[in-house]
């Protein structure tokens, strides 16, 4: 990683050494000219990255909540599930949020899997349903630990079984109907339908989710590759006849997956309701 000689910008072509960022004779120097130093691109995207960095950890600690940086704020002195002190809480396994002037704070895997114990989500303490801020910024924390390989909410525990995964994903589509207005869906809804009713279902997605993408005619509209989605499910309920659960939990997957890329879910959830509604 250092130059051939001083004054030069040639990379020297020797192998480095083991641990260290030089070759074995740049290493007997007193201060070996760095090849990367002499780069003004690296240092550009040295840069960038810092400041990507950067917000990508903001971000995280916004998503947290109150007291991420000033835990005397907290009210609970420990996790409820895990018993950790809130000073030694991790930042980035941290969330919390203020209820009648005081913060509650939890660890990312005891909230987001007390979270779907119940349609209602509820303060563990004080059993008063969370607002809808707070809710919002749990989705999205869920969303980001997923796409970030963190520990969430169905883990190697041996109790998330197959079935206890799909309750899970279909309390969550509830949920999220529930946000949108929708407030007579029930996860029995979906979980009671038998093998012929959800092929009903997913043929009615079809169909609405085809109207809806009409009204974007571009090609990369987020809204044609959602139909792409549903249209797969048909094909798939075929490949896997007489595998009710696996199926079920397949269209579950792939309707939160929708939900949770979109800006605005209301028109796909009205979409949702009215095709469970019409089976």
């Amino acid at each position: 990683m250092s130059c051939k000689s001083r004054g030069s910008r040639e990379r020297c072509t020797a192998k480095a050494l083991i641990g260290m960022l030089v070759c074995g004779r740049h290493a007997k120097v007193k201060k070996p000219n760095l090849w990367s130093d002499t780069q003004s691109a690296e240092q550009t995207v040295i840069q960038i990255q810092a400041k990507w960095r950067g917000y990508f950890v903001r971000k995280q600690l916004s998503l947290a909540g109150p007291g991420v940086l000033r835990r005397s704020l907290c009210h609970n002195e420990e996790d409820l599930v895990t018993g950790v002190e809130k000073t030694r809480q991790h930042p980035l396994d941290y969330f919390a949020f203020e209820e009648g002037g005081k913060v509650w704070w939890f660890d990312c895997v005891t909230i987001l899997r007390w979270s779907v114990e119940n349609v209602q989500i509820l303060n563990p303490y004080t059993k008063q349903p969370l607002s809808p801020e707070v809710r919002k910024r749990m989705r999205d924390l869920y969303h980001l630990r997923i796409r970030l390989r963190r520990s969430c909410i169905s883990s190697d525990d041996p109790q998330f079984t197959p079935e206890k995964i799909t309750q899970i994903r279909a309390i969550r589509f509830t949920q999220q109907m529930h946000e949108a207005g929708f407030a007579d869906i029930h996860p029995e809804d979906i979980l009671g339908l038998s093998n012929g009713e959800l092929w009903t279902f997913v043929s009615f997605l079809v169909k609405d989710m085809f109207i809806l993408s009409s009204e974007h005619p571009s090609p990369d509209s987020p809204r044609r590759e959602f139909l792409s989605w549903i249209e797969s499910l048909l094909q798939y309920q075929l490949k896997h006849f007489g595998y009710y659960k696996l199926v079920q939990r397949r269209v579950l997957g792939v309707l939160l997956g929708i939900l949770a890329k979109t800006v605005d879910p209301f028109p796909f959830c009205f979409v949702f309701a009215s095709a469970l509604y019409r089976v």
